[in-house]
This record gives C-alpha cells, sequence and structure tokens, in this order.
C-alpha cells in the first residue's frame, strides 16, 4: 500500500504540485491576514516558489524603510569587485629627526565606513615603522574626498542624537557613533558607573545616574554638541542586578571625532602628541607615509545589512558618485542605483528612491519589483553568495536574532525594515523539503497598536508558507 501512494505522488505532474503549493500558501496568507484583525490593504505581499507566483497588493506602492538597503546592496556589489578596497592615509610635511618628526601630520579619509578601533591601532602601527615617536607640528584631518553634505536632504529632515542618524564624512571613525556603557555602582544609591569607548577628551562625560536595588532599570542618554567637542548626559537608575547596558550616540563633526580619536590612539601607543586637531586638506608637497585598505567589499555590506545600518549605506552610496576624482556625493550616487534598477526593468513610474537606506517616507516601491530584484539576483554568480551571506540569519544574528528562534531558526535570510507606521521583511526561505529558495517580499504601512504585531504576523506566515512546502 506503501508503494502505491509512493507510486501516485510520482506521477503526479510537477505544475499540478506548483500550483496546489500556490492555492494553499495564498490561503494560508490571506487567513493569517484575516486573524490578525489588521486591514489587508495595509499590506503589500509577494512570493515566488519556482514558477509560482502569489502577489496580493503587489503592484500597489508602499514605503518600504530599510528594505531600501537592498537595492543599494546589490547596486554596489554590481559596481565594485571583491579585491577593491576603501582607504585611510597618512601624509607627513617635514622631515623625522631622531624620532621626532619637524613638520605636520595629516589624517585624510577616503570614504572607508569601516574604519573602526582596530583599524586606527593598525594605521597607527604601521605609522610607527616610519620611526616618529613624536609630532612637533600640528594634526590635521582632511574629509576632502566627499563632499561636505553629512546630512542627505533624502533622510528625515528632523536631526536625532541616535547612532541611526549619524553624520557621513569621507573620514569616519567608529560608524560616527559613539559608545557609552552603564554599570551599576557598589550598593544602592551608589553613583553609577559610566565608560566611554575609546575613553577620549572629545567626549565629556556627566554621569548623574545612581544605582537601585529595584529590578527595574530606567536609564536616559543625552548627546549635547558644544563647539567643537560632545557632552553625554546620563541620569535616571540602573539595577543593582543589571550587568550593563550599552547606549550609541552620533557625534556632531564627523572628521574632528575621528581626527580625537587619532590623537588619543597614538599617544597610547607611543607617539607623543599634545596639540588641538584641525581641518585642512593636504598639501600636494606632503608625502603619503601611510596607505591603510579597509574591509573586503562583502564585509562592508554585511556591516550595512546585518543590522540596517543607515551610516553605512549612505557611505557606500557616494562611493558609487565618485566620477572624475570629483568629492563622492549622495545624488550622483543615487543615479547609480537608479540606473541599476532601471537595467533591473524598473519602470520610472513604479517607484521613489531618494534615500539609500530608507530613513526616509519618501521611498516608495512595489513589493513585486523589488521581490523580482530578488529573485533574479538570487541566479547571479557575481552577487549573489556575497548578497546572502550579508542578509540576517532567522534566530542567529543582525536583526532577525530574536526572531523565528524556535522551528524556523537559520531558515530565513531577510532584510529588516522599520518606520513609525511601516514594517517590512523581505529576502529567501529554505522550502522544507530543500531546493531552490522560495523569495518573499513582506510590506506594512498603516496604525498598528505595536509593532511587534505585525512582525509576529509575518514570521506566522512565513511558517505557514514552509508548511506547504
Amino acid at each position: 500500500m506503501k508503494a502505491l501512494f509512493i507510486t501516485i505522488v510520482l506521477l503526479i505532474p510537477h505544475y499540478a504540485l506548483s500550483a496546489q503549493w500556490k492555492e494553499k500558501s495564498n490561503t494560508v496568507i490571506r487567513e493569517q491576514i484575516k486573524g490578525s484583525g489588521i486591514s489587508d490593504k495595509n499590506f503589500g505581499i509577494w512570493v515566488r516558489k519556482g514558477e509560482e507566483v502569489i502577489s496580493f497588493n503587489g503592484s500597489d506602492l508602499f514605503v518600504p524603510a530599510s528594505l531600501s538597503k537592498i537595492p543599494t546592496a546589490l547596486a554596489f556589489l554590481d559596481q565594485f569587485s571583491m579585491d577593491k578596497y576603501f582607504h585611510t592615509w597618512v601624509y607627513k610635511t617635514g622631515n623625522i629627526s631622531e624620532g621626532v618628526l619637524k613638520g605636520d601630520l595629516y589624517l585624510k579619509g577616503g570614504g572607508d565606513p569601516s574604519f573602526v578601533n582596530e583599524s586606527m591601532m593598525m594605521l597607527i602601527s604601521q605609522l610607527k615603522r616610519s620611526d616618529i615617536k613624536k609630532i612637533d607640528g600640528r594634526i590635521y584631518v582632511d574629509e576632502s574626498y566627499f563632499d561636505q553634505d553629512y546630512y542627505s536632504s533624502g533622510r528625515q529632515k528632523r536631526r536625532v542624537d541616535r547612532a541611526y542618524d549619524a553624520p557621513v564624512s569621507a573620514l569616519s571613525f567608529n560608524w560616527n557613533s559613539i559608545s557609552i556603557y552603564v554599570r551599576p555602582g557598589k550598593a544602592r544609591g551608589h553613583k553609577a558607573k559610566v565608560y566611554v569607548d575609546p575613553p577620549v577628551p572629545f567626549v565629556k562625560i556627566i554621569n548623574k545616574a545612581t544605582t537601585t536595588s529595584s529590578s527595574k532599570t530606567k536609564l536616559k542618554v543625552d548627546r549635547k554638541l558644544k563647539g567643537q567637542s560632545v557632552e553625554i548626559i546620563v541620569s535616571g537608575e540602573i539595577s543593582k542586578s543589571k550587568d550593563e547596558k550599552a547606549f550609541f550616540k552620533s557625534v556632531g563633526d564627523a572628521a574632528l571625532w575621528a581626527g580625537y580619536n587619532f590623537k588619543y590612539f597614538l599617544n597610547q601607543l607611543g607617539v607623543e602628541y599634545t596639540g588641538d586637531i584641525e581641518k585642512k586638506v593636504v598639501p600636494k608637497t606632503a608625502e603619503m607615509i601611510v596607505e591603510y585598505d579597509g574591509w573586503r567589499m562583502d564585509r562592508i555590506v554585511s556591516a550595512m545589512s546585518k543590522f540596517s545600518n543607515n551610516f553605512v549605506a549612505e557611505m557606500i552610496t557616494k562611493q558609487l558618485g565618485i566620477k572624475n576624482n570629483a568629492p563622492g556625493n549622495i545624488d550622483d550616487g543615487l543615479e547609480k542605483i537608479v540606473q541599476f534598477l532601471k537595467k533591473k526593468g524598473w519602470k520610472d513610474k513604479n517607484y521613489e528612491f531618494v534615500n539609500p537606506s530608507g530613513f526616509t517616507r519618501e521611498n516608495k516601491m512595489r513589493a513585486e519589483d523589488l521581490g523580482n530584484l530578488l529573485y533574479t539576483s538570487l541566479n547571479d554568480f557575481r552577487v549573489s553568495p556575497e548578497f546572502l551571506s550579508a542578509l540576517p540569519i532567522s534566530g542567529t544574528d543582525g536583526t532577525l536574532k530574536k526572531r523565528m528562534r524556535q522551528v524556523m531558526k537559520e531558515k530565513v535570510r531577510a532584510k529588516t525594515g522599520y518606520l513609525t507606521g511601516v514594517v517590512s521583511l523581505a529576502g529567501y526561505l529554505e522550502p522544507r523539503g530543500g531546493g531552490t529558495p522560495i523569495t518573499f517580499v513582506f510590506f506594512y504601512n498603516g496604525p498598528y497598536k505595536n509593532d511587534w504585531e505585525v512582525k509576529a504576523l509575518f514570521d506566522r506566515i512565513l511558517w505557514k508558507i514552509y508548511q506547504q512546502t
């Protein structure tokens, strides 16, 4: 009897099985939306398995939020080869005599979004091989590789001090964000302990926070710009039972932030400098003594996609915009992304793309267009390995680390998106029986009580689709 059943299944045409999958999956998607009590008109859904496509408001325009980073990532991978690196340079004027530089030092940024603590230390290690132990002149920072527009016009207009609204400069450091860590004091009523990493004098800490015996932690961290420096005010209470709480705040002047960290690390690593930091373009007569290579292209895309980093999205867009040795700018970079989308068949009337990170409500796109882009990219050997590895993995890492942690762990690789009134998710689902991944795009634009309700709905829909495979 069992053998007969297997024979009957094998005789069922492939298109019939596909049709069954489409019909069942379409039904469960609609049932899940109806059961949520959320109006179906606010959803844009597109799912493809093989040649079968499910589209629910798929041709309507939606705000994608950070799903905008998908075209940005794919255009970037299409443009830059894996052996390309972004650089940070050090130049000097004058001569070195008995370990003392009788001249000036210049730190010039080449638009590397991956220039972080480790990068700074490696750069200075290379610098020390020039036998410089003390700088008798000045240190200058040069951010002329990009234009001076720290905040693109496509972003939301209101500036905030959160890391996701960090400025973009050709000379940047640690994502242009300050890392603040708060720990409880020794006993109830004691001052909390506040740390900045790196502990540069550029950042001044005002600690008003105390330790409480309560299990609840209520901390507030504010950032104020004070001339060239930054003031961080920490207030509230941290529970004695709490190990540590981290906060991330954007800086004001990106180049000076990098410069003062350069000064700090120089002194820490044995190169003495006590002066100030100023901005100045490297003179043509200066000698380059360090050319530091940033991360590989795939790692940069992963840094953007895994944690939805707006800063990286705009940095690589300015890199896309460089032409004829002119400073990189966001508009020329956006034009490169738009050209890429047109090459992929996107029509002008069917989308708006004014910001590469999605930190705007002006970006608009259709689920079917984004879905087709994902589907065709899956079979593009030049970009698919790096693009797939850069996506967050369900229940494992990035913005999906805490989602789908049970039966769907590692079954989904997808980009998340979120703004107030916007929840989105797009990527790939591994079929239960293996084989080619299912491509999906989920948009939601509209009111909700809690954003987690929409996220949970999307996760349930994926689970239901997975069960049909």
